[in-house]
């Protein structure tokens, strides 16, 4: 029990002898249920068998809502990141695309040599 106790408490970031305490269905702070249930993936409610007794019902469902719009919060700058991650890939290849081109026209590099510099700087790059 004890190693498990440690292991929790490492995903939890609370000391072994809280997640004792926990185990041992002591009295807990919504702060510590919620940092243990955010260890496991779960909702704060999802840690009891019923909370619609519980005096703390509605500070537990409470932190239940601000958890889901905190994750879908999370989801949408995951999102908004790949985007302009995206557009700037997408904007830097159009410059170089203009670039070269603007070598091969006057001169400066030939068709050949571009695609040298293009392959070179992908087998860098990967």
């Amino acid at each position: 029990m004890a190693g498990r106790s440690s292991t929790l408490s490492d995903l939890a970031g609370l000391t072994v002898r809280t997640i004792q305490r926990l185990e041992a269905g002591e009295s807990m702070s919504l702060e510590t249920l919620r940092l243990t249930a955010d260890s496991f993936g779960v909702s704060v409610s999802s840690l009891f068998d019923d909370v619609s007794e519980d005096p703390k019902a509605n500070k537990i469902e409470q932190l239940d809502q601000e958890r889901s719009l905190q994750i879908q919060h999370r989801k949408d700058e995951n999102i908004l990141f790949r985007k302009i991650t995206w557009a700037i890939f997408i904007t830097i290849a159009v410059i170089i695309a203009t670039i070269f081109g603007y070598l091969e026209q006057t001169g400066a590099l030939s068709h050949n040599d571009i695609w040298e510099y293009i392959f070179v700087s992908a087998w860098v790059i990967i």
